[in-house]
């Protein structure tokens, strides 16, 4: 079926100080060779290879119901490939990194 995976991998860390009020995730991810688009002939399927992804957080809680956040999403993650049935290069796109902070306020 298009678009899901063999198999998949999904791993989580996450730690949490609560005299502190800082919580830490790490989350892995990883999927199998996955068919990414149908052809009308066999050899046309497109399939995405194996990419493996690592997110990362940090959460700080400053005071009352203020708290900020950091994080990276898809570290790692590089270049997602595209492959023919019989294992040609398709096509790639470059999937890259994000950061991002955030401030956040509990009412």
């Amino acid at each position: 079926m298009q678009g899901q995976a063999p198999w998949v991998i999904n791993l989580s860390f996450i730690f949490r100080e609560p005299t502190l009020g800082t919580t830490v995730s790490i989350l892995y991810n990883e999927f199998g060779k996955r068919l990414e688009a149908v052809g009308d002939k066999r050899e046309l399927d497109v399939f995405e290879e194996p990419l493996a992804t690592i997110d990362f957080a940090v959460t700080q809680q400053i005071t009352g119901g203020f708290s900020m956040k950091f994080g990276i999403r898809d570290w790692g993650a590089g270049t997602r490939k595209f492959v023919t049935r019989e294992g040609n290069p398709y096509s790639s796109v470059y999937k890259g990194t994000s950061y991002g902070l955030e401030a956040s306020i509990t009412l």
